[in-house]
């Protein structure tokens, strides 16, 4: 037997725990892949009106802003991979879907004013939703302001 013809047969040889690893990561990936593996494509329309609960955590003043912690209904309307929402203000907030990821914008232009809100949540299910807003104002380009609102919502009507 010539030299050659051991490395090749050695270099053939998988050992048993070699085996058993790759086994198990193939056992652990089919698990983990076996979830809502349509979770990403998954649409539920939240056209209706929810009542939103906002919780204020971050101000980039250390202040508080005068309505902090609120509640009130919103109205959505979705379309496919849009979807508006309108607040007890007037406010309506324009945006776009993926798979249950919601995400909109609103903006007020007043002379050298500008608020922007940024609005992002998740449907948790047909009748909830968590999230974040975001304000962004800004005055005359010396003063800004930043706050941010935990969202928690429910679906009282469809």
């Amino acid at each position: 037997m010539k030299k050659s013809d051991n490395i090749f047969k050695a270099s053939c040889f998988i050992s048993p725990s070699f085996i058993g690893i790759l086994l198990g990561l193939i056992i652990i990936t089919g698990i983990a892949g076996c979830g809502d593996s349509d979770h990403a494509n998954r649409h539920i329309d939240a056209t209706g009106t929810w009542h939103f609960e906002y919780s204020q955590i971050y101000t980039s003043d250390g202040y508080g802003y005068y309505d902090a912690d609120e509640e009130y209904e919103v109205v959505i309307t979705q379309n496919g991979d849009n979807f508006t929402l309108v607040t007890k203000y007037g406010e309506t907030f324009e945006g776009s879907v993926s798979g249950d990821e919601y995400t909109a914008s609103f903006s007020e232009l007043d002379g050298d004013e500008s608020d922007t809100f940024e609005l992002s949540f998740t449907l948790d299910s047909e009748n909830s939703c968590t999230g974040m807003l975001v304000n962004k104002w800004f005055a005359e380009e010396k003063y800004n302001w930043e706050g941010h609102w935990k969202i928690k919502g429910t679906k009282v009507e469809s």
